[in-house]
């Protein structure tokens, strides 16, 4: 037996509901002005402004429960509002893609502006290649790394026996790898170079020259 909800303050509520579902055409600037409708309704109920019937009756009207992913998403890119209107001609549509990428690190996301990877026609397949989340990078990755402090080289080997792995997405872990050893070994900085290898073929390296610790 369904529960019929009444709103005290209809007019108002109505208005918001109205307002949603002229902006359900996809687009990132819709997208946006969608979460900014729900988080404000969202807050004008926890500062007590609509009662909490006012509330149900708003999630009710636009089908989206105030528990689901869907209402946790739209508050995140509200709040992200700002760094969605920053780069607003290169975000992506779909709303699980817009939230992944507000969901990054700050340095994962910095990465992906000057890497241009961040277009309309950006998936998320393919942002997770680039971006794996820890627990994908755990489910995912088997790999040994070799430091070799004679003359400064690491060796990243990646299972060959599995192939859920695509090249950019080793290529993208190693990076990170690097990233992480760098950050602890101090001793990095006493070569001129360190280079990077992944299963025994060369990827990049980064020159020290100018930082060597005495």
């Amino acid at each position: 037996m369904q529960t019929s909800l009444i709103s005290k303050n209809k007019v108002l509520i109505d208005e918001y509901v109205s307002s949603y579902f002229e902006l359900t055409k996809k687009s990132i600037r819709n997208t946006l002005s969608l979460a900014k409708i729900v988080y404000e309704v969202k807050d004008k109920y926890e500062y007590s402004q609509i009662d909490e019937e006012d509330f149900k009756y708003f999630c009710k009207q636009i089908q989206v429960n105030d528990e689901s992913s869907q209402f946790r998403k739209y508050l995140c890119i509200a709040k992200s509002a700002n760094k969605i209107e920053e780069h607003l001609d290169k975000f992506p549509t779909a709303m699980s893609v817009v939230y992944k990428i507000i969901s990054l690190p700050p340095d994962d996301f910095d990465e992906l502006i000057q890497t241009n990877l961040l277009t309309p026609d950006l998936t998320l397949k393919k942002l997770n290649h680039f971006f794996p989340s820890t627990k994908q990078l755990k489910s995912n990755s088997h790999q040994q790394v070799i430091i070799d402090e004679s003359d400064l080289r690491i060796d990243i080997t990646f299972d060959s026996k599995n192939k859920s792995l695509s090249k950019e997405m080793k290529d993208t872990i190693s990076f990170k790898i690097f990233n992480c050893l760098e950050s602890v070994q101090d001793n990095f900085y006493h070569f001129d170079e360190v280079s990077v290898y992944v299963n025994s073929e060369y990827k990049h390296s980064r020159k020290y020259a100018n930082k060597n610790v005495l």
